[in-house]
């Protein structure tokens, strides 16, 4: 059952990554079966960062990263924006799906990108996550087929003008 959109935005801390870790993982093979075969599913699965490598690309340099909470302070949705502009990583925990949480991150890291210099956002949105984006003024610019682990997998190139 989605949350209430009442979720807190704020920065990364560091005791965030094993939280993000599985967050990323239960977003791809709970939300992913919605667009994506099983194959595709567990390839995508495949690439979740460990916790290491979750606050790496969190907390690196030229990177800022947003975390939306419950009441509880438990993330239930992140987001890594680079300084050129790119959402390295965007995600959902699923209960939050539905909620306005993702809506209300995407429009954080859009303030967050003004406030470094308003370079024009761009991603690589999954099928899912891509309704989301046109609906913030994202356009697409290319289907993006791709391999993972030899399973042929997309997403899509989308970008939105500063």
């Amino acid at each position: 059952m989605p949350q209430p959109a009442h979720s807190q935005i704020r920065p990364y801390r560091s005791d965030d990554a094993p939280a993000l870790s599985a967050l990323y993982r239960r977003s791809v093979e709970v939300l992913g079966p919605r667009h994506y075969t099983p194959a595709q599913v567990a390839a995508w699965a495949s690439l979740t960062p460990d916790p290491e490598a979750m606050h790496a690309r969190c907390a690196g340099p030229g990177r800022a990263a947003l975390v939306a909470v419950d009441a509880a302070d438990r993330p239930v949705a992140f987001a890594v924006l680079e300084s050129d502009g790119h959402i390295d990583l965007f995600y959902a925990a699923p209960e939050a799906a539905g909620s306005g949480t993702a809506t209300a991150l995407l429009c954080a890291v859009e303030g967050e990108a003004r406030e470094l210099g308003g370079a024009a956002l761009h991603v690589e949105a999954s099928e899912g996550a891509r309704s989301l984006f046109l609906k913030r003024g994202f356009a697409t610019v290319a289907r993006r087929d791709f391999e993972v682990g030899n399973v042929a997998i997309h997403n899509y190139a989308m970008r939105k003008p500063s």
